[in-house]
C-alpha cells in the first residue's frame, strides 16, 4: 500500500472508513438507476450520458471492491496500533510451530485446535464459540484473540498462521447441507387434526410415525454458510475444518467435499485475488489428497505431542497474554 494512502487512512476513523465504502456503493447504485431511467423513461436517449454513467458506476464498484479486498481498515487511526500487535502474535505463533518443527498443514492444524480449545490463543485463556457480530473483516482472527468467535474467525486466524509459515492457503467458503424430512401430507394432517380434537392414541404406533415422516434428505443451498481452510503443500491438498475438527476431501465425480461422516459443497476462496483463487482451484481439482487414515495418524501423533508438552504452551500463553489483553482493551474502546 502506498505511503500517501496509509497516511490518509491514519487520519480516518474506522466509522469514516466504513462510511466511505458505503457511500461508494450507494453512489454506484444511484448511477445504475440513473442509467436505467435514461434508457427506459426519457423521450430522448442520451448516449454520452449512458457511457459516462456506465464508466463511472463501474469505476466506483471496482474501487469499492478493491477497498474491501485491502487491509485498509487496519490502517485507520482506530486500528493502526492493533495491527502490529496482532502481527506480533502471529510471528510468535510461527516461532512456536518451528520450535516443534511442524511443517505439514495437518500438524499445524492439530496444534491450532489444541491451543484454541485450551485458551492459549485467547485473552483470559478462554475461548467461546459465539458470534457477537463485532467483526473486523480485515482481521477476523482478532475475534479469537478477544475470546469469542465462530467458523469465519477460527479459520481466518489459522489461515494467517499458514501464510506466515509460507504455505499456499486460503479460507474456503463452503455450503453445509440443510437436512430435512419430508412428510406424507395426508397422514401428517390427520395427526394434526387428531391432536387438535384431543384424540390421543393409547400407544405410539412407530410404524405409522415412520410412514408419515418417510424421507430424510439433504438440501445443498448455493449459499456460503461455513468457513474452513484449504492448504496446498508438497503436492498434496488439504481441506481442514478447525471449527468441527474434521478433514475433507474433494470427490471429483460429484465435485463435493466429503469427510468420513459429512459432506459440503465448495463455494469460493475468501479474500483472495482472482489470480490466486484460480491457482488454488487448479490445485484443488488436479492435485491429490491423502487418505483419511494417513491424515488421522498425523493428527493423532501431533495431538499427543501437544498434550505431552503443555509447559511449552503455558509459556507461550504467558509470553503473549499481555498482547491479548491489549488487543481486547483496544477493541472494547472502538466498539
Amino acid at each position: 500500500m502506498k505511503e500517501y494512502i496509509k497516511n490518509t487512512l491514519n487520519k480516518m476513523s474506522a466509522d469514516g472508513y466504513k462510511c466511505m465504502q458505503y457511500n461508494l456503493a450507494t453512489l454506484a447504485n444511484l448511477l445504475v438507476i440513473l442509467n436505467y431511467s435514461n434508457f427506459n423513461y426519457t423521450h430522448e436517449f442520451s448516449y454520452p450520458l449512458y457511457i459516462t454513467t456506465c464508466v463511472s458506476s463501474s469505476a466506483l464498484y471496482l474501487t469499492d471492491y478493491l477497498i474491501s479486498k485491502s487491509d485498509g481498515m487496519m490502517y485507520t487511526k482506530d486500528y493502526k496500533d492493533i495491527r502490529p500487535i496482532y502481527d506480533k502474535i502471529i510471528k510468535n505463533y510461527t516461532k512456536l510451530n518451528k520450535e516443534f518443527n511442524f511443517k505439514n498443514p495437518l500438524e499445524v492444524y492439530s496444534t491450532y485446535i489444541f491451543m484454541l480449545n485450551n485458551g492459549y490463543l485467547s485473552n483470559g485463556k478462554s475461548f467461546e464459540h459465539y458470534d457477537d457480530r463485532n467483526n473486523v473483516k480485515e482481521r477476523f482472527g482478532l475475534n479469537v484473540i478477544n475470546g469469542r468467535g465462530v467458523c469465519r474467525h477460527i479459520a481466518a486466524l489459522l489461515n494467517d498462521e499458514f501464510k506466515d509459515l509460507g504455505l499456499e492457503s486460503s479460507v474456503a467458503g463452503v455450503s453445509l447441507p440443510t437436512c430435512y424430512i419430508e412428510a406424507d401430507e395426508d397422514k401428517f394432517n390427520k395427526m394434526v387434526d387428531d391432536a387438535i380434537n384431543g384424540i390421543i392414541p393409547s400407544e405410539i404406533d412407530k410404524e405409522f410415525v415412520r410412514s408419515v415422516f418417510k424421507y430424510e434428505k439433504k438440501l445443498f443451498l448455493p449459499l456460503l454458510n461455513h468457513d474452513m481452510n484449504f492448504v496446498f503443500y508438497d503436492g498434496i491438498n488439504y481441506f481442514l475444518d478447525p471449527t468441527n475438527n474434521m478433514t475433507f476431501h474433494l470427490n471429483k465425480d460429484d465435485c463435493k467435499l466429503h469427510s468420513i461422516d459429512y459432506e459440503a459443497k465448495f463455494i469460493k476462496f475468501q479474500r483472495e485475488s482472482f489470480r490466486e483463487s484460480l491457482k488454488l482451484k487448479r490445485y484443488m481439482y488436479n492435485k491429490p489428497f491423502l487418505d483419511f487414515d494417513s491424515e488421522n495418524e498425523i493428527i493423532s501423533r501431533t495431538t499427543s505431542i501437544c498434550e505431552k508438552n503443555e509447559d511449552i504452551f503455558e509459556k507461550f500463553y504467558d509470553e503473549n497474554k499481555d498482547y491479548y489483553n491489549d488487543i481486547s482493551k483496544r477493541l472494547a474502546k472502538i466498539r
